[in-house]
């Protein structure tokens, strides 16, 4: 994918600026793990107002991510050591994610599940600025889902698929309009160092997913009828992170 390409673009070069003479080498292992509100965009038209296919509300999910950060540590205010402020870090994001999103709808008087997880590569860039024993990141990216597995307590599938279990990356080119989601996430992270360039973090994040937009045209099909005209998701999502640091001292006692 050509989005994918200018990521990875974007994270050699961050890379390959770590050679300046004014910079040094950072790199973290970061785990993400958090609670997902997931929420539905719908539009349905006007047959089909107040109906199953007009129901579908997000209501829980979570989150995990394993993901390597690399790029450089800036040292700001080198001579004055009363400074809060240390110096920033810009880094290349890339790793691995799960996204399993779980929604309610409802036939009659009849409550039905949805779930959907999504397996998906993560390509992105953060910028942190870094105090002595502590960080507060701003984020943005993409997930590249590679695989989805899908259930309903009524159908095979979710509604938009309803005989279709499980996607490929060729299912999801075919049911959405473009198949990644990009997000933003808000980090906050305490450094516990055992020595010198090397420390535990751990502390907490914020990350908005834009999500997919369905075709609706393709989930008509799916159907049988001209149900939808917009059917999109999005989750918010709050949780932990758990990480090493490599390469940034200022903390150190």
């Amino acid at each position: 994918m050509k989005i994918i390409k200018y990521f990875l673009f974007i994270n050699i070069f961050i890379i390959t600026i770590t050679y300046s003479a004014f910079a040094s080498l950072e790199i973290n292992f970061n785990g993400h793990y958090g609670i997902a509100f997931p929420f539905n965009s719908i539009k349905v038209n006007d047959n089909y107002k107040n109906t199953i296919y007009d129901s579908v509300d997000g209501t829980l999910g979570f989150e995990g991510a394993l993901f390597f950060q690399v790029g450089n540590y800036f040292k700001l205010f080198e001579d004055d050591y009363t400074s809060i402020i240390k110096g920033v870090s810009l880094f290349g994001d890339i790793g691995f994610s799960i996204n399993a999103l779980m929604s309610d709808y409802k036939e009659n008087d009849k409550k039905y599940k949805e779930f959907m997880a999504f397996y998906s590569m993560m390509v992105g860039a953060t910028v942190k600025l870094n105090f002595s024993k502590m960080s507060v990141g701003l984020g943005a990216g993409i997930l590249a889902p590679l695989y989805a597995m899908e259930s309903s307590s009524k159908f095979g599938g979710v509604i938009a698929s309803p005989n279709l279990d499980n996607w490929n990356v060729n299912n999801m080119r075919d049911l959405f309009k473009a198949p990644i989601m990009p997000y933003i996430k808000l980090t906050v992270e305490g450094f516990l160092y055992l020595v010198p360039n090397f420390a535990v973090t751990i502390g907490g994040y914020m990350m908005y997913n834009f999500g997919m937009q369905y075709k609706t045209d393709v989930v008509n099909n799916n159907l049988g009828n001209n149900i939808y005209n917009k059917y999109n998701f999005y989750d918010l999502s709050i949780g932990l992170v758990l990480g090493i640091s490599l390469g940034r001292s200022d903390g150190y006692n």
